[in-house]
Parts: C-alpha cells; sequence; structure tokens
C-alpha cells in the first residue's frame, strides 16, 4: 500500500540526513532522537483515523525514526571495529533479518488477540527501548563535543 511505500521512502531518504548528521550530533543522539521520533510516529498512527494523517505518521515520522536508529548503529560499529569491520557490519544486518522473521508471528498474535492499536504501542514501546539503549552506546568526538569543548 502507500503507507508502506512512504515508509520505505522516508526510510531511504533518511539515510542522507543520517550520514551527513553523524558527524555532527554522533551516533548516541542520532539513535535516541530516531527512537523518540519513530515511537511517537507509531504511537500517534494508533490513534488515527484519517488515512493523510497515517501517511506523515507512520510513513514518514516511522520510517525517517528507523532509519535514524539503524544508520547510527550502523555507523557505530563501523567507527570502532575497524580491524573486523565487515564481520560487524554482518552481525547488525542479521539483527535486522532475524528481526523480520522473529516480529511476524508476535504482530500477527497480538493483532489476532487485540488489535492493530495495540501493535502500534508494541512498536512504540520497542523503539522507546531503543532510544533508551542508545543512551549505551560509546560517544564519538563529533563537531558539536569541539565545538563546545572551546566556548
Amino acid at each position: 500500500t502507500l503507507v508502506f511505500s512512504i515508509f520505505i521512502l522516508s526510510n531511504a531518504l533518511a539515510g542522507m540526513l543520517c550520514s551527513g548528521s553523524v558527524d555532527i550530533l554522533g551516533c548516541r543522539a542520532l539513535c535516541a532522537v530516531g527512537g523518540v521520533l519513530a515511537a511517537a510516529g507509531f504511537a500517534f498512527t494508533s490513534y488515527v483515523r484519517n488515512i493523510d494523517i497515517v501517511y506523515l505518521t507512520f510513513g514518514i515520522a516511522g520510517g525517517t525514526g528507523i532509519s535514524l536508529m539503524t544508520l547510527s548503529c550502523m555507523v557505530q560499529g563501523a567507527k570502532y571495529f575497524e580491524k573486523r569491520r565487515s564481520l560487524v557490519s554482518g552481525i547488525i544486518y542479521s539483527g535486522s533479518s532475524a528481526a523480520g522473521i522473529i516480529w511476524p508471528p508476535i504482530v500477527s498474535y497480538v493483532l489476532m488477540s487485540r488489535s492493530l492499536e495495540k501493535v502500534m504501542h508494541l512498536y512504540a514501546l520497542t523503539c522507546i527501548v531503543c532510544a533508551f539503549l542508545a543512551f549505551f552506546l560509546k560517544p564519538l568526538c563529533t563537531l558539536l563535543n569541539v565545538f563546545l569543548y572551546f566556548l
């Protein structure tokens, strides 16, 4: 459907935003912002009844937030594991693929026993947990940190 197409498109386009912002803000901040943005988008989607608003909440906010979380973790792994960079990238991508295997049975169970609103709440809760876990990422030397150091 168009909602998922907008989700995938915003996910792909936000990669360019994320790649430029990592050097300025750092992986920790981008992952946390992405988690909060995606959680807000999914939570608002559960209450919306207008498809045009769902395009914004699920499609753009959710897709952009997921992209910020995923790509900042990719950059974090690539910056800290120079010797085994390909192995780390493979592990991170495998985690995304494992989520594609684990989530569908959970989502279908919640969808059958509860409702679509509860599925969106589950997605939002997962993104909030990811935003919290972002604070455990090792901080990188960013332009913002360098600028604040000299003030």
